[in-house]
């Protein structure tokens, strides 16, 4: 193994990958033939993931190989956080979503009190739609780090999410609760709206009374102006209410809405607060949000005389630039 490390390492110095590799295999597979040192799965370990660096820097980062030296890794050597983390990204970015998600079971198993790690488990229940788990998941990461932002808005995401499945799946009762606890999530000065929205739409549509539309509406416009009112406001209703996907709410909410004139010229603030909500909204894989967009064409085209500055055109670019618009 000595003798294989120093060829490795000299082969390396002389910028000569494919005999560097070799070396370094050979010597991983002298480690394995030497059982009796239990230093030894962890020095192999070690290599294939000093291989992985290697072939990352090469820009080899999507290789079938890669993958598997990173996998055999922590086969030999199960308690290395970091390569659980960059296995993950790998498969992201290759779009293997089947074991992007095997493989987040195993870490979050093997790290379940570890922030960075139930971060990713977050993302990969709310991503099969596992609202439940995610909450669960949201929970564990608020007891570990009380003051996380991010864990308390997926808490409340999910929440709101799991109240539309149950909405769509005429669970009124349920969906109620879950609205209702979502909207213990939010702190008093940090309301989105987007609470108040859905409980608006979940009272028309269970109706019942004469005063439940009246309460509706009311629900609607106050999570109207919770959501900044004008055209942020008027996009998440319309997304909202689009998200139930109930073709009687589009006819009943969006007549509603205060009428917004054709030239209306929204603030740069505002502009900027339309694309961080775009791009929420986009993260989360809602795929309407051009159709929802077209009303308000002609005000963005209008608020582009307005002075941006550049970090702020550049956010603006990027988020059309994903849409496709």
């Amino acid at each position: 193994f000595a003798q294989k490390r120093i060829e490795a390492l000299y082969f390396e110095r002389q910028n000569n990958s494919i005999m560097a590799d070799q070396s370094w295999r050979e010597g991983v597979a002298s480690l394995k033939q030497e059982r009796s040192n239990p230093e030894n799965a962890l020095k192999a370990a070690m290599i294939l993931r000093h291989l992985v660096d290697l072939a990352i820097r090469r820009g080899e980062g999507e290789d079938n190989e890669v993958i598997a030296d990173l996998e055999a890794s922590l086969d030999l050597d199960p308690e290395t956080k970091s390569s659980y983390l960059k296995l993950l990204q790998l498969h992201k970015e290759r779009g293997d979503k089947k074991s992007y998600h095997q493989w987040v079971e195993v870490a979050v198993k093997r790290f379940p009190t570890e922030s960075d790690v139930l971060m990713v488990a977050i993302e990969s229940a709310t991503q099969k739609k596992a609202f439940k788990k995610a909450v669960k998941f949201a929970n564990t990461l608020l007891k570990v780090d009380p003051i996380n932002v991010k864990a308390r808005q997926v808490l409340l995401s999910s929440h709101v999410s799991h109240a539309r499945k149950l909405i769509k799946a005429g669970k009124y009762d349920l969906a109620g609760k879950e609205l209702n606890q979502a909207s213990h999530i939010e702190k008093s000065n940090q309301r989105s709206g987007v609470v108040q929205i859905n409980q608006g739409l979940l009272k028309l549509q269970q109706g019942g009374s004469q005063e439940a539309e009246p309460q509706a509406k009311q629900l609607i416009i106050e999570g109207l102006q919770l959501a900044g009112g004008s055209l942020c406001g008027q996009f998440r209703v319309r997304v909202e209410t689009k998200l139930l996907g109930i073709k009687k709410f589009e006819e009943q909410v969006w007549p509603l809405l205060p009428a917004l004139a054709r030239n209306y010229l929204p603030s740069c603030q505002e502009v900027s607060e339309l694309v961080s909500l775009i791009n929420a909204y986009h993260e989360a894989e809602v795929n309407f949000l051009l159709k929802v967009l077209e009303p308000f064409q002609a005000m963005l085209q209008n608020a582009a005389q307005q002075d941006f500055s550049k970090d702020e055109l550049m956010s603006i670019c990027q988020c059309f630039k994903q849409l496709e618009h």
